[in-house]
């Protein structure tokens, strides 16, 4: 059973895109400035770093804002969000983002899901054990 493009959250679409643009290495680097109004409107999360990033990244990008549009409204609300949290990720954890999606890649379909059970179960524990509750100290 194949997992379908719809059947996908946007975080893994956005990773296939980044993992897929690396192929397209013959673009030049574009300046921001170059960017029309609708590039710079989709991907300003990047707007103070995007002169500084690597060709392969921009280019990748480029390609997400290009498909921009055709995705629903709730789509692209989630979308610009990922943007976000992408943008405010250091170089090295968009590396290791990227090798935890070529992993995750690797897995089955048919047991994806199962990963991503597991997953959001450590994330909950994490996060669960990370918030002390507030007790005056005596």
């Amino acid at each position: 059973m194949s997992m379908s493009t719809d059947s996908m959250s946007i975080p893994v679409r956005l990773l296939i895109g980044l993992a897929l643009s690396m192929i397209a290495l013959s673009a030049p680097a574009q300046p921001w400035e170059k960017l029309d109004s609708r590039q710079q409107d989709i991907l300003t999360p990047f707007a103070s770093t995007w002169n500084e990033l690597p060709k392969e990244e921009q280019q990748n990008l480029l390609g997400i804002a290009e498909h921009y549009p055709d995705l629903a409204p709730e789509k692209q609300q989630r979308l610009r969000e990922q943007l976000d949290k992408w943008s405010k990720l250091t170089p090295a954890q968009r590396v290791r983002a990227r090798e935890k999606f070529e992993a995750f890649s690797k897995v089955p379909a048919e047991k994806r899901e199962t990963v991503k059970q597991m997953v959001r179960e450590q994330q909950a524990s994490q996060a669960a054990s990370a918030v002390q509750p507030d007790t005056p100290s005596r």
